[in-house]
């Protein structure tokens, strides 16, 4: 009998430590209104959705041409119909590419652009589509607040432009380091999101007057070893981060031996697309849960 309960209990155990391990960043839902920011798993590209709780939305850039069925699945699962804004932080071909068959498929109201041209195809044909459908177009700047909903309101989101400082022109070599950078406000909670930042933007980041403090980070693609530096840990002071994966790279090796252990040396927990699949991040304004979909 003895070896009965002692062997139960190994299994209990067992499948409590299984549970636990797959429960990893969640909590009990939140009772008040709830602002959402999924980070898309889109193998090939960039893409996150901010939901807020009165249902207006907003897509930080598209992915490749061939993430956009995906990106247009993941909108429609969680009931977006429509999106109040488009915010393209770069016009590569993996932030900028899923525009056409997003555009195709779901009306969006605004499109925020970071202005400076690669002059690609899948950039000039993002473009044609948006203007074409005459949307209303602006060039991203420093200082640029967006709000998703009244402001003021306890349902509104604020989503403020912290780079570039003006609007660009210029080479690949130039738009490669002028990703545009946001802060998400909700509450007292916020998100900063570094698009593909490189070392001369986060430096310009780090000297300007803007408020970097951040609950949660959305790594820079870029996974530059000089990127996400411990400067920019101290003053954003995250207390977690999401790591938006593509296929296995050598920035993304980069990344694990350099960036990763920076950040859990100053005790941010990562959750990385790859592991999670679309990584979403929940809060209420003060609380915040973080879990996948996978």
């Amino acid at each position: 009998m003895r070896k009965a309960i002692a062997l139960l209990l190994i299994l209990i155990s067992a499948c409590l430590g299984v549970w636990l391990g797959q429960q990893r960043f969640r909590m009990p839902e939140f009772a008040g209104p709830t602002l959402h920011i999924a980070f898309i798993d889109v193998p090939g590209g960039e893409s996150a959705l901010i939901q807020t709780p009165d249902g207006r939305s907003a897509l930080v850039d598209a992915g490749r041409a061939d993430d956009g069925p995906a990106v247009v699945t993941f909108l429609r699962r969680h009931g977006v119909t429509r999106l109040d804004l488009l915010l393209l932080t770069r016009r590569h071909p993996d932030h900028i590419g899923g525009v056409p068959y997003l555009l195709e498929s779901v009306p969006v109201d605004h499109v925020v652009d970071c202005g400076c041209s690669y002059s690609s195809e899948p950039e000039q044909r993002a473009l044609r589509e948006i203007f074409a459908r005459r949307i209303p177009y602006k060039t991203a700047r420093a200082g640029q607040v967006f709000h998703l909903g009244n402001p003021g309101a306890a349902t509104s989101a604020a989503i403020s432009v912290l780079l570039p400082e003006k609007p660009l022109t210029g080479t690949a070599a130039l738009a490669n380091n002028k990703s545009v950078v946001t802060r998400v406000s909700f509450g007292g909670v916020s998100a900063l999101l570094l698009s593909d930042i490189g070392p001369e933007e986060e430096a310009r980041l780090i000297a300007s007057d803007a408020d970097l403090s951040c609950d949660v980070v959305k790594v820079s693609g870029n996974a530059s070893s000089k990127c996400t530096s411990n400067e920019l840990l101290r003053l954003t002071k995250p207390a977690y981060a999401v790591i938006t994966v593509k296929p296995r790279t050598a920035a993304h090796k980069r990344f694990d031996r350099e960036i990763a252990p920076r950040m859990e040396a100053s005790g941010v927990s990562m959750a990385r697309t790859d592991e999670y699949g679309a990584v979403i991040v929940a809060t209420d304004g003060r609380h915040i849960r973080v879990s996948g979909e996978r």
